[in-house]
């Protein structure tokens, strides 16, 4: 079966970020896998919001530490007026390090199981344009950073 062979005759798809459809009627996800099809359809009055999902970027926060910690340590011990510089750029990288990197789009809805939040995570790349569709199709602003 195709994507088409499950969407309603009146249907038109209005945006696309694979495996993500957006249609006249609902939000869609179409993945073809070996075991088969995966399809999992949403209603769009139960989408509240779009989150983009950051994650820590540890070996950049213990790069920092080290630097810090070897900063410290250096203008203490053996009085480098060099290692300040040293320290504050360690604290720097881990402030950086601990905002973390944007990995995914968590679409949001309401009444949502664990299994479905796992199922609505979009990719970042290439999404942007498929997010403001479904928020031009909703009428709602989606995006929360």
């Amino acid at each position: 079966m195709a994507l088409r062979d499950h969407l309603e005759p009146e249907e038109r798809i209005q945006a696309r970020c694979d495996p993500f459809y957006a249609t006249s009627l609902r939000l869609v996800r179409y993945q073809l896998t070996k075991e088969g099809e995966l399809v999992s359809y949403s209603a769009y009055r139960r989408i509240q919001s779009v989150e983009l999902v950051r994650k820590p970027q540890h070996k950049l926060m213990v790069m920092g530490t080290i630097l810090g910690v070897c900063g410290f340590i250096l203008y203490f011990y053996w009085g480098l007026i060099t290692a300040i510089p040293t320290f504050f750029f360690g604290v720097g990288i881990i402030i950086y390090g601990g905002q973390g990197k944007a990995v995914y789009y968590q679409l949001h809805l309401s009444d949502m199981t664990s299994q479905e939040k796992e199922i609505w995570r979009i990719q970042i790349r290439g999404s942007k344009d498929f997010i403001a569709a479904i928020g031009d199709i909703t009428g709602k602003r989606l995006v929360e950073s």
